[in-house]
Formats: C-alpha cells, structure tokens, sequence
C-alpha cells in the first residue's frame, strides 16, 4: 500500500537557569587578581568582585529569553485530533483520477467538539485548500470505524469540497511512480481554530484510486 504522508512537527524546549561569565574580566580573590575566561562558572563571596562593574561581566544567558516573554493566553494548545470522513456517505472512498469534480470531505462534530469553531479557510487536506464549505450533519464516526453505513448522529459536521484534480496532482507529484488502478493512499488533513491561539487541528482517511479505461 502506498502512503501520501504529511508530517507534521512541534518541538518543545524547556529552560535552564544558570550564570556564567560573560567576558574575560578579573575578581580579587585575598588580593589576588584572578583571570577568568568566558564561559568559566564562579562562585563568588560576598566581598569578592569583579574588577569592573559586575553588571556587564556577569549575565544570565537566559535573562532575556523571549519564550518567558509570552503571555500564558498566546500559548497555543496540542492539536486537536479530529474525525475526517472523505466522501461521507462511502466507505471505499474511491477516486477516479480522471474525474473534473469536487472531492467532498467531512469533519465531523460531536458532543464535545462544535465544528463551527474551525476557520474554514485555514483547513487543508494533504495541502489543498477547499473551494467551498458548509455546515450540515451529514456522518457519524462508527461510519469509518466499522465500514457500515449507521446514518448520521445529530451533531453538525464541516463539509468541504475540494477541486479533485489538484488532489490527484499532489499524489501524483508524491510518488515516485505512476498511480495504479487499486491503490490506496493515505490523505492527512490539518486547520486551526477560530481565536487568538489558533488551536490546531488534524485528522486523516484513506482514498482508494480508480482509473477507468486502463489498459488490461
């Protein structure tokens, strides 16, 4: 099976305190003047200091690091794994790649998830982004999860079309090699959520390829 593969990465960095000299400089020690290199760590004594105003010869690396900065509420949250649903309704999810229409796809809303938080113009699946979306209830997830059609479930989900051909072109452009009749690719879909944080937002299904009129 052939995978189309959008990866996406969060690093994280915590923040380590530490002081360290800054610039060569000198301490008297009992009257002793002490050369010390940057980088060197020192313990100091109280009536032990530098030559010239410590100030500038002594810094915290950290001081100024722009993450302790931030305030609290510009944070953004882990992203938020969502249900996608390609042509709700279909199980195989089958694509002719020959085909000039719209590739419809659903994220689905429930209980505790209201889809119309998402800003539909932020939404892009395996990096194209939708001609039109609207919201209706049109899915539910036991739909994917078990293959079988159960009807919708109530809750309203956020319906996107997407131009077929410019999926089909991305996939294209993904392998190393000519799209066959039968194969199955993964597509990964990614959006952020309405606000200041814009919450992220990420989900994934499987598109089967159809080419009609292949040769035998």
């Amino acid at each position: 099976m052939k995978k189309l593969l959008i990866v996406l990465f969060a690093l994280l960095f915590g923040t380590i305190s530490f002081s360290r000299i800054a610039k060569s400089t000198e301490f008297i020690v009992d009257g002793y003047p002490i050369d010390v290199s940057p980088g060197d760590v020192v313990t100091v004594p109280p009536d032990d200091n530098p030559i010239d105003d410590p100030t500038n010869d002594v810094a915290d690396d950290y001081t100024n690091d722009p993450i302790d900065d931030v305030p609290i509420d510009d944070v953004a949250d882990d992203p938020i794994t969502v249900y996608v649903d390609i042509k709700p309704g279909s199980c195989k999810n089958s694509i002719n790649v020959k085909s000039q229409g719209v590739l419809a796809v659903a994220i689905l809303g429930a209980e505790d998830f209201n889809v119309t938080d998402i800003d539909p113009l932020t939404v892009k699946l395996a990096g194209v982004a939708p001609l039109l979306s609207s919201i209706e209830d049109v899915s539910n997830p036991l739909n994917m999860e078990n293959c079988e059609d159960y009807g919708v479930d109530g809750y309203d989900d956020l319906v996107l079309k997407f131009d077929t051909q410019e999926i089909v072109e991305v996939i294209d452009q993904a392998i190393e090699e000519d799209i066959e009749d039968g194969d199955e690719f993964e597509l990964f879909l990614i959006g952020l959520l309405r606000g200041a944080t814009g919450t992220e937002i990420e989900g994934k299904d499987t598109i089967l390829i159809i080419k009609k009129g292949k040769k035998q």
